[in-house]
């Protein structure tokens, strides 16, 4: 695998697992009912985030990876733009307009936890197994209590 896969454009790579993030993180949830997905979802994100070289790139990757996971999080914007009165086409063209908006809003805090991941934590060893559910706490809890929060 590490010879078709390193073989790969850098920026395929970081698309395809932030991607691949998104869419584990989304079916974790309630809607799609594959909770214990929800253990690896991260893993595909970490991976990805080992592909940082600066504080810059791990914030790209970071926000990339959250954009994807709560765009697809937010579906009841959808189920909310069927039921407003303006239409279906109508209505789903703003629930997702709606959840692009939302989703970049709350990729900002991914994003941190990308920059944590990049700078600050080391990349192996012990200390890396401990401290990254730290700042994965620390970005979600900030995520809950800026501004109006969004804690779910």
């Amino acid at each position: 695998m590490q010879v078709w896969w390193g073989s790969l454009p850098r920026l395929v790579r970081i698309l395809t697992l932030t991607f691949l993030y998104g869419v584990l993180f989304t079916i974790s949830h309630p809607n799609a009912n594959f909770g214990l997905v929800g253990w690896i979802a991260p893993v595909p994100l970490l991976i990805a985030l080992r592909e940082a070289k600066s504080w810059k790139s791990g914030w790209w990757i970071g926000y990339l990876g959250g954009f994807f996971a709560h765009w697809g999080n937010i579906g009841w914007l959808y189920i909310l733009g069927q039921y407003t009165g303006v239409g279906l086409p109508w209505g789903w063209f703003f629930a997702g307009l709606g959840g692009a908006i939302l989703g970049a809003y709350l990729a900002i805090y991914t994003g941190l936890f990308g920059v944590l991941n990049a700078t600050i934590l080391p990349r192996q060893g012990w200390r890396y197994v401990i401290l990254t559910p730290f700042a994965w706490l620390v970005a979600d809890w900030l995520r809950s209590w800026m501004l109006t929060g969004f804690p779910w």
